[in-house]
């Protein structure tokens, strides 16, 4: 049996990892909990489901 590929993959440069060690742990949860905050107000319904199966890595 086959095995499928699930969930995605991405890669980052030393560079983009050197900067991104620069921002300050404040400023980087305040970009996330403004981005989950947006996420949760306009992702609804079957784009929600979809996109939580993602996540999860089941499709």
């Amino acid at each position: 049996m086959k095995s499928r590929k699930l969930g995605f993959r991405y890669s980052v440069s030393m560079e983009q990892i050197r900067a991104y060690q620069k921002i300050s742990f404040r400023d980087k949860l305040a970009w996330l909990e403004a981005a989950n905050l947006i996420s949760r107000k306009f992702i609804k319904g079957k784009r929600r489901q979809v996109w939580e199966a993602f996540r999860r890595g089941t499709i």
